[in-house]
């Protein structure tokens, strides 16, 4: 991520802070895909599809709002970095 030019040491800190969010939100969205990949899996395998469909869904749910975080953290990092 570029460095913002002529900011303060308080905005590099944010900023910094930002990126560390924007790691925990990618690796959120890895974890997220290989936990789908079990669900689905156990879904075929038991036959539990009644329990464990609306989890997909609950996870599809928080998917879109890591998303949708991730979004605004690289919204305000493209702000700072003007």
């Amino acid at each position: 991520m570029p460095r913002a030019k002529g900011k303060t040491d308080q905005v590099m800190r944010l900023q910094e802070d930002l990126d560390c969010i924007t790691g925990a939100l990618v690796g959120w969205e890895i974890a997220e895909r290989i936990l789908r990949l079990r669900i689905e899996q156990a879904r075929q395998r038991t036959g539990l599809d009644e329990l464990l469909s609306p989890a997909l869904t609950e996870l599809d749910e928080m998917s879109k709002r890591v998303r949708a975080a991730k979004m605004q953290v690289s919204h305000t990092l493209t702000r700072l970095t003007e």
